[in-house]
């Protein structure tokens, strides 16, 4: 397994107790705020996926394992790039992503959407909705 980069890139590599089962199946989760990208990870993680956490969208697109990643989280208002230009980024590399955010109207959902993600979720949101939108994501039916 790779080592992690180094810390100027705000990233933390992360295996689940069942990341046998999702080992193919890496996930990159960005948000500014520390307390979420924990969470997140510990969520995931207790799922059996693979996390990948950056404290920037920049950091994430820094990342050399960029095109292995199976999908990314991203918050929506971060500093620097925010979650919007982010996800179409992440669209034109085939990467698919889910927008979470405590800020949702129907114009940045609309945005969001024109963007290309995958799924937008509004926060807070149960561990269940999550989990469901990144199977969908890589192909899974919902539980």
């Amino acid at each position: 397994m790779p080592s992690a980069p180094p810390p100027d890139q705000g990233s933390v590599d992360s295996l689940g107790p069942a990341a046998s089962f999702c080992n193919a199946f890496t996930i990159g989760i960005v948000d500014d705020d520390e307390d979420v990208r924990s969470a997140l990870e510990a969520m995931l993680e207790s799922h059996g996926y693979a996390t990948r956490a950056f404290g920037s969208a920049e950091a994430l697109l820094a990342f050399a394992g960029l095109s292995e990643l199976a999908g990314v989280i991203t918050d929506l208002q971060m500093p620097g790039m925010g979650g919007i230009e982010l996800i179409q980024v992440l669209q034109s590399r085939a990467i698919p992503s889910i927008l979470i955010t405590a800020f949702a109207t129907p114009v940045i959902e609309r945005q969001a959407h024109a963007a290309g993600v995958h799924c937008f979720l509004r926060k807070p949101f149960g561990s269940e909705r999550l989990i469901d939108a990144l199977g969908t994501m890589m192909g899974r039916p919902a539980s």
